[in-house]
């Protein structure tokens, strides 16, 4: 049990959702970044049931309508008239040069440009049910996998009682973000080792 939670455990765990408790997807269960399960996709988090399965309906259905790939759709179309949005990879595993895949971590989207990796991740309903002490071990993963600079651009898209622009506006908000920084690294002027610029939290 995490220290100071006050929250229920959940399933045959000691720890709440938030802190890694209730079932597992038995796919990345031993990762590090692993996600709860859900019953209407067998017991897999929906990411890897449409890796595992690309051929059931249900995958279909997640391919169509996840945040991250409407962001990953628009990335691309970005790509098509300017330079600056192409050679993004999506939704792959960043390993160490001799990778014992204890530090597996998937980037929904990244790009190395010179010695920075500008990351883009959708933050669905911003993380809330997320481990706030896992995101910081997060950082120091990746960062030891790629000991360059690094530029992390946290986007919400969902509507929060603050921030109530849709969808479209958002991504199109975010692409503009993404140019601004694409630029700055092109150009040398990102000093930091790591940035971390959160929209519509």
């Amino acid at each position: 049990m995490e220290p100071n939670c006050k929250k229920s455990a959940q399933g045959k765990s000691d720890k709440c959702i938030e802190h890694g408790g209730g079932a597992r997807c038995p796919h990345c269960i031993d990762w590090i970044d692993s996600r709860s399960g859900s019953v209407k996709y067998d017991g897999y988090c929906a990411t890897c049931f449409k890796r595992l399965f690309p051929d059931d309906p249900r995958s279909t259905i997640i391919y169509e309508h996840t945040r991250e790939i409407l962001v990953r759709n628009a990335i691309i179309e970005a790509s098509r008239t300017n330079d600056l949005f192409k050679g993004f990879i999506h939704d792959r595993t960043l390993y160490t040069g001799n990778c014992d895949c204890t530090h597996r971590r998937r980037i929904d989207h990244r790009k190395l440009i010179g010695n920075t990796i500008i990351a883009v991740e959708t933050d669905e309903h911003a993380h809330q049910g997320y481990d706030k002490k896992d995101e910081e071990i997060r950082y120091d993963d990746l960062y030891m996998i790629h000991s360059g600079k690094w530029i992390f651009i946290r986007f919400n898209p969902d509507i929060t009682r603050i921030q109530k622009t849709d969808i479209d506006d958002r991504i199109n908000v975010l692409l503009e973000v993404m140019k601004i920084h694409i630029e700055r690294i092109m150009s040398e002027e990102n000093q930091k080792l790591v940035e971390i610029i959160k929209l519509f939290y």
